[in-house]
C-alpha cells in the first residue's frame, strides 16, 4: 500500500518529537501490541526497518500498525 508523504512526515515528527529512535519507537509498538493481546509481532528491528519505510513515504503502515501507532502516540484511533 503506497502511503502518502505527509503521513510519514507526522510519523516522524512524533517520533522525534519525544526523542525516540525508530528501535525505541519499535519497543514501544510491540510492547502495545502484547498489551493488545497480539503475539505474533515481527522482531524490534524488522519494525524499526518499517518505520523507516513508513516515515520515507515508500508505504503506509497497515491498520494493526496504525492503531498501535494511535495507542503508543495517545491519539484516538
Amino acid at each position: 500500500m503506497t502511503a502518502s508523504p505527509d503521513l510519514g512526515a507526522w510519523l516522524r515528527q512524533q517520533r522525534e518529537q519525544r526523542s525516540w529512535s525508530r528501535n525505541e519507537m519499535a519497543l514501544r509498538l510491540i510492547r502495545v501490541a502484547q498489551v493488545s493481546g497480539d503475539t505474533a509481532m515481527p522482531a524490534a528491528e524488522d519494525v524499526a526497518a518499517n518505520i523507516y519505510r513508513w516515515e520515507r513515504g515508500k508505504v503506509s503502515p497497515s491498520d494493526r500498525y496504525r492503531l498501535y501507532y494511535c495507542h503508543t502516540l495517545g491519539h484516538p484511533a
